[in-house]
């Protein structure tokens, strides 16, 4: 029997992650702790020379950041230096035409922050502007914000739970499954306060964040995969799927 691999994430987003890990002989069972809204800042006109950097600490933001310039007619200047929080970030960024002046060493926002703040030396005169989510953890922005740097978030979109009482009625014809995999704080909290065990089965998250959101929750030992691109996902589930076999091993002897 194939092992089965739960995925937290919205289907739309997790179609390139499922198709990996099938090809490799697993079975990919979706459900979504969350859904996410898209919105449609519309500040005053952007002066883009107001702006040092532009930084990014997620995939989701880079490309929806994207759309939205297109959306309203927005062109990022080919000489705009770009932050991205990890390597798979700046790929989506590279993926667009644009080249990365700044990738995160640790892939963090904390260290994203405390490295922008060393290349900007000590010109505060502009302003970072950071698009993310509503709810996206302020580690970043309170770190530049301590260092005197100004911040001007541009959010994008907005991670909303969905009704416990839709996902437990989903969870109920998930059936057996052996690893769990978790993309974002958000969905660990409310795989927390929905499922039933929720700590019964190794455990995957993506990014450094997300793993210690799941400690927090007590999830003991997540393998962490710190990069979010498939041969990394490839590995932390591989990984995950060992301790699963260990276990049965060890109960059948």
């Amino acid at each position: 029997m194939n092992p089965r691999i739960l995925i937290t994430r919205e289907e739309d987003r997790a179609d390139r992650w499922a198709e990996l890990l099938i090809t490799e002989g697993m079975e990919i069972v979706a459900l979504p702790m969350t859904r996410y809204e898209l919105l449609n800042p519309q500040p005053k006109r952007l002066q883009w020379d107001q702006y040092s950097w532009i930084a990014f600490t997620s995939s989701k933001a880079v490309h929806l950041f994207f759309e939205w310039c297109k959306l309203n007619r927005y062109q990022v200047p080919d000489d705009m230096p770009l932050a991205a929080i990890s390597k798979s970030t700046a790929k989506e960024i590279e993926a667009h035409g644009y080249t990365v002046s700044l990738t995160g060493a640790k892939k963090t926002g904390k260290e994203l922050a405390f490295q922008l703040v060393r290349e900007m030396d000590n010109d505060r005169s502009k302003k970072v502007l950071f698009p993310a989510g509503v709810k996206t953890l302020g580690e970043f922005e309170a770190v530049l914000s301590q260092r005197r740097v100004r911040v001007e978030k541009l959010c994008l979109y907005r991670n909303e739970p969905r009704p416990a009482t839709e996902i437990r009625e989903e969870w109920a014809n998930i059936g057996v499954y052996d690893v769990v995999v978790f993309a974002a704080p958000s969905a660990v909290e409310v795989w927390a306060e929905v499922v039933d065990e929720p700590w019964c089965k190794p455990c995957v998250a993506i990014g450094i964040t997300t793993g210690r959101a799941l400690e927090t929750a007590g999830c003991y030992a997540p393998v962490v995969c710190e990069d979010i691109d498939s041969a990394a996902l490839l590995k932390a589930t591989t990984l995950a799927l060992d301790m699963v076999w260990e276990e049965r091993s060890s109960s059948n002897q």
